[in-house]
């Protein structure tokens, strides 16, 4: 629990929080986002989207790509980002 609790802070400080007029337009910011904050969860949280400090190549050139694959789980990320798994 006290991680997911971190985890929503690092978000909050990385996004900031933002002042919306009734029409829903960004007018402001409450809390600035923290670019800082943004670096940090990118390169810890999005390594497996290689977002990393380091590159990692899971394929060659020689290997190919398996593209029924990558779709899949492109659609299977999204289909989780709109759940809001």
């Amino acid at each position: 629990m006290f991680s997911d609790d971190t985890l929503m802070t690092a978000n909050i400080v990385a996004l900031g929080i933002p002042i919306k007029d009734p029409q829903g337009c960004v007018v402001g910011w409450e809390q600035l986002p923290d670019s800082t904050m943004v670096r940090y969860l990118m390169s810890t949280l999005g390594k497996d989207e290689d977002f990393g400090e380091e590159v990692t190549l899971h394929h060659t050139a020689d290997e190919g790509i398996d593209i029924a694959r990558w779709i899949d789980k492109e659609i299977e990320e999204k289909q989780k980002a709109s759940r809001g798994d």
